[in-house]
């Protein structure tokens, strides 16, 4: 088999292509089915298109669409929130504030850049090391002219909060980072002295703290935006105006302070040993260890707000597929659109408490999950979640198996951790190993783990007990599962069929390239851009194997959490593509020598949609 000569990616020509426009309509999609509304007060949302608005904030203009290092996406272009706002309709009134800032934030990326390359200079470092320790900070902005904006016929302003996230560098409990800065509540102040209500939009990573939000009782809207990728601005746009309804609902637990977090002491830089992590949360991870120490938090998991309301009721809790021995856990739930005006969609949340037995567990854990579809005002819709059982499982450790303990398991159904209530009962009636493993890794360290009351937790047991004991029932024994059996083969020392015989054709050398790739060859670096045949690409396989009799064909590998990462345009002379060095690759080329190419200009212009933790808001499988 000859293999295929492989065509220069992209086009010569940098025109639109259909790909484009298909693909940004999906990221405007994702982007708005995972913004999530957590506040929404005298119904300031959504406000009608033709509206004017205020608008301030670092994201307002530079907004941020992904995260840094591999999470960043060469794309054609990207709309912030003033552009979309702009494209929605919207008359925005703080221009010249914004135009003001552009020139100060323009200013300052021109003295980071010097930074960064000074750092790699200076100091010896890779460039991405320099990129990673150097985070870009977004000015704060000037003071605004209170007067001049309480006369701008807007009595709604919205202020977007944004930071920077991404590898190489975590999150800091400092403003600027975790907090507010003095100068951003300065301004934040300034606008809600001027304005009656004001949308706060947080557009960010990951969370911060948002205690200053209680402070100013005009912040009647809050929006948490995340990070949007190259169409969140119009997908804001859609979400404000009311032409989507917001759906979107939390992944992460939102709490009042900082050392509400059970590693707080200890994260990262903050234990003094930036190369080891102990993770001694357990399994008290995340909402897990909120729901079971009951520690009171801001917004809860699974929680998000909408322009309309709805009713879920469980109409059914039965285990089926019990005659094949692979059980299933099946809930029925009726959804219901209670309000009059808009139209919505709805997460319906199932979780379960494990009976707390032999095995320490957690009080609730989230085991399935579904979305209706656009429900009309009075719409219902009837839906059916099933769950593996292998999601009541606990790890017996003893044993290396995953086991359902004697007992009851209740169901509870809501549309939040919090709003969740107990549905119904499954009964376990003895013990039941779904799994058994084998033991490969030792231990290396004993740590020793938080720990709830045990007490407490049986307490609350018996109480949701009490509250089942009328509703839905089904039970499981042994008898209904098989036993699956993960075993660990070793090794051969041969390898049977085609691939035994191209591996010992293959030299020892060659065996070692196929493993390793083929850095650098004429590239300042080994990772982030050693692409050979696709420019900006993170890495690629050895061909030392691509001629005769082998014909096996070299790799391309891109990173992508939120898109492709490669070169937006790179150059063709003599037949043969220039290898330009990493700095081409980060953040459309500002950091690159601007300077003449030779030879043809080819385009490959990749799709940025939200980032992960945004698509995951969205509970849209």
């Amino acid at each position: 088999m000859k293999l295929r000569k492989r065509a220069y990616t992209g086009s010569p020509s940098d025109k639109i292509t259909q790909r484009e426009i298909d693909h940004r309509a999906v990221a405007r999609m994702a982007a708005a089915e995972g913004f999530v509304l957590l506040k929404n007060d005298n119904e300031t949302l959504p406000i009608a298109p033709g509206s004017k608005l205020g608008l301030y904030g670092a994201g307002a203009v530079y907004t941020v669409k992904g995260g840094t290092g591999s999470g960043d996406v060469n794309e054609r272009d990207s709309v912030n929130i003033l552009d979309g706002l702009s494209n929605g309709g919207y008359e925005i009134t703080s221009r010249s504030w914004l135009d003001v800032y552009k020139k100060e934030y323009d200013a300052a990326r021109l003295i980071w850049r010097e930074k960064v390359i000074r750092s790699v200079k200076e100091k010896n470092m890779r460039f991405f090391e320099a990129y990673s320790a150097n985070p870009f900070t977004a000015p704060e902005g000037e003071s605004i002219d209170i007067e001049t904006a309480k006369q701008d016929g807007a009595d709604v302003a919205v202020y977007v909060i944004r930071r920077i996230a991404g590898e190489g560098k975590d999150r800091l409990e400092e403003k600027g980072d975790y907090y507010i800065t003095d100068g951003e509540k300065k301004i934040l102040s300034q606008v809600c002295s001027a304005y009656d209500r004001v949308v706060l939009v947080i557009n960010t990573g990951g969370l911060m703290d948002l205690s200053f939000a209680d402070e100013f009782s005009n912040i009647t809207a809050i929006i948490q935006y995340m990070q949007g990728g190259q169409e969140g601005g119009n997908a804001f746009s859609d979400v404000i105006s009311g032409k989507v309804t917001p759906s979107g609902k939390l992944v992460d637990t939102w709490t009042k302070s900082y050392n509400d977090y059970p590693n707080a002491d200890i994260f990262s830089y903050k234990s003094g040993d930036m190369y080891r992590e102990d993770y001694i949360e357990g399994i008290y991870v995340g909402y897990r260890y909120f729901d079971t120490f009951e520690v009171p938090v801001r917004y809860c998991f699974g929680y998000g707000l909408s322009y309309t309301s709805f009713e879920t009721i469980c109409t059914g809790i039965k285990v089926v597929d019990k005659e094949i021995r692979s059980p299933k856990v099946s809930v029925s739930v009726r959804v219901t659109n209670t309000g009059s005006r808009y139209s919505g969609k709805e997460v319906v949340q199932i979780y379960a408490s494990c009976p707390q037995g032999e095995l320490e567990k957690e009080f609730r854990r989230l085991i399935g999950f579904a979305k209706t579809k656009l429900l009309a005002p009075g719409e219902s819709e009837e839906l059916t979640v099933e769950v593996d059982i292998s999601q009541l499982t606990s790890y017996l450790e003893d044993k290396s198996s995953w086991i359902l303990e004697p007992g009851q398991y209740g169901i509870w159904v809501g549309n939040s951790l919090d709003d969740a209530v107990i549905s119904g009962k499954i009964i376990v009636e003895d013990s039941v190993t779904i799994t058994k493993c084998e033991p490969i890794c030792p231990i290396q360290k004993e740590l020793t783990e938080i720990a709830p009351s045990k007490a407490r937790l049986c307490e609350r047991e018996l109480l949701w007990q009490k509250a089942a004991k009328d509703l839905f029932s089904d039970s499981i024994k042994s008898s209904d599962v098989v036993t699956e059996k993960i075993e660990y083969a070793p090794v051969p020392d041969s390898f049977p069929g085609e691939a035994g015989r191209l591996v010992e054709s293959l030299s020892l050398d060659q065996l070692v390239s196929l493993a390793t790739g083929d850095p650098v060859r004429g590239q300042n670096s080994t990772i982030g851009s050693s692409g050979q045949t696709v420019p900006g690409a993170a890495a690629e396989t050895t061909s030392v194997a691509a001629r005769e009799p082998w014909n096996i064909a070299s790799i391309v590998l891109a990173d992508g959490p939120a898109g492709l990462r490669l070169n937006k345009q790179y150059q063709i002379d003599n037949g043969k593509v220039i290898i330009e060095n990493m700095m081409e690759s980060f953040e459309n080329g500002f950091f690159a020598e601007k300077k003449e190419k030779p030879g043809v200009t080819y385009y490959q212009f990749c799709t940025a949609i939200p980032v992960g933790t945004l698509l995951a808001q969205s509970w849209n499988v």
